[in-house]
């Protein structure tokens, strides 16, 4: 039962005592009817005025609950995988629609990996250079009712492997994610030998425009998925990863 319910129900229990003191305990001027007359018009006013605010607020609290279950059904979960691929992709089998991000970590490593593709003495074209070259990615896709989320932020947090373990930042901001696309984000850095990554997080919003939040933590192994409301993160799954490990056998050689 809601609070307002409740103080509906205690305004129509305290009613009689209030009229009774405040109302029947004196005469005002030029008042018709007898006393029993009133008592019967206020009982029956205040049984309408009950009845009509008991039905308001029903009605409102069974809008809330069906708003509720709507934005449930309509929320879409992130699904994200570290991946390692061919620095352009060559030979992975993605959907039609899956974009590679090309942001600064990417763009550098082209420009190093181009200039070692002119000074090598290799009969290959470039993009078949490229292709023999396998660095990380990370793979985001998502699921759920909806075809789309939007106003996708992504950021990873990076370490090198090295015995100084410096860290970095990956940001993307990719707009509207549609449910049949996959988005390939590089986290290669040809500062570093090997990389690890750390943390992952995705802020999204529903087609509801419900601000929703996905992060996983490499070092606690633990996935969550959350909901933020008025700035306050709220935890709707978590799930413990640290038994779970598995290959992609067809992408092996790739």
């Amino acid at each position: 039962m809601s609070v307002r319910l409740i103080l509906v129900y205690l305004i129509i229990f305290l009613a009689p005592v209030i009229i009774n003191y405040g109302f029947l305990s004196w005469r005002g001027p030029g008042v018709n009817g007898d006393l029993n007359s009133w008592i019967g018009f206020f009982a029956n006013y205040l049984g309408l005025i009950g009845a009509i605010s008991i039905a308001i607020i029903q009605i409102k609290d069974q809008k809330e609950r069906d708003n509720s279950i709507e934005l449930q059904s309509n929320r879409s979960y992130i699904i994200a995988q570290e991946f390692a691929a061919p620095f352009n992709l060559k030979n992975v089998i993605t959907s039609p629609n899956s974009r590679l991000i090309v942001n600064d970590f990417y763009n550098d490593a082209e420009e190093f990996f181009i200039a070692q593709f002119q000074s090598s003495s290799s009969n290959e074209n470039l993009r078949d250079f490229l292709g023999n070259i396998t660095v990380q990615f990370y793979k985001f896709s998502h699921s759920g009712i909806p075809d789309v989320i939007i106003d996708c932020h992504i950021e990873i947090k990076v370490a090198d492997s090295d015995n100084v373990r410096e860290t970095y930042i990956v940001r993307s901001n990719i707009g509207t994610f549609e449910k049949q696309e996959e988005i390939f984000i590089p986290i290669i850095n040809i500062n570093y030998r090997e990389i690890t990554p750390l943390n992952v997080q995705l802020d999204y919003k529903t087609i509801k425009g419900e601000q929703m939040r996905y992060c996983y933590n490499y070092e606690q192994k633990k996935e969550e998925h959350l909901i933020i409301v008025d700035g306050k993160t709220h935890l709707l799954h978590s799930i413990d990863v640290s038994d779970s490990t598995w290959i992609y056998p067809n992408k092996i050689n790739r």
